[in-house]
């Protein structure tokens, strides 16, 4: 086949493709990429580096948005007050800043559970979200009736039952 397609070629005019073992004959000049090495090197290293940029960008303003969510602070504040919990002793009073909740609204409350030794904290409209603690005391806790930026926590001694 190569040999039928090299003696009907005319000089100059013709350029011949091999493709499956057939010879196609093309008039003109190559199409598809230029054969400028250094242009094509530089247009591929700049569209390189912009889908990059926009790669990382839009990487960047999505973790932002998830670090700034009700859910990361409804679970930081319950695992805060839950560890303060267990590190206090009987007659303690614990004092947690809430202040930086009112970014999510009005709508929140804190909680402890000293039956079930659970800890809730609900921000916004979610379900909110609750962390256990294993200490044995008994365990107070609300709002600071003087400052309602504060969430306090009071730890007493266990009651004995008879």
């Amino acid at each position: 086949m190569r040999l039928f397609c090299n003696i009907i070629q005319k000089p100059n005019r013709f350029r011949q493709i091999y493709k499956f073992g057939f010879c196609i004959r093309v008039m003109g000049k190559k199409r598809g990429l230029s054969r400028n090495k250094k242009g094509d090197a530089i247009t591929e290293y700049i569209i390189f580096i912009v889908f990059s940029l926009l790669f990382f960008i839009s990487f960047a303003v999505f973790l932002g948005k998830v670090g700034k969510t009700a859910d990361v602070y409804e679970q930081i504040y319950a695992k805060k007050i839950a560890l303060a919990i267990d590190a206090a002793k009987p007659g303690m009073k614990i004092y947690v800043n809430i202040s930086e909740t009112y970014q999510f609204g009005k709508e929140r409350s804190f909680g402890v559970a000293p039956g079930t030794k659970t800890v809730s904290v609900r921000l916004g409209s979610g379900n909110g979200y609750s962390y256990t603690y294993f200490s044995g005391y008994d365990i107070v806790g609300g709002v600071y009736p003087k400052n309602p930026d504060f969430f306090m926590i009071e730890v007493n001694e266990k009651k004995k039952t008879i």
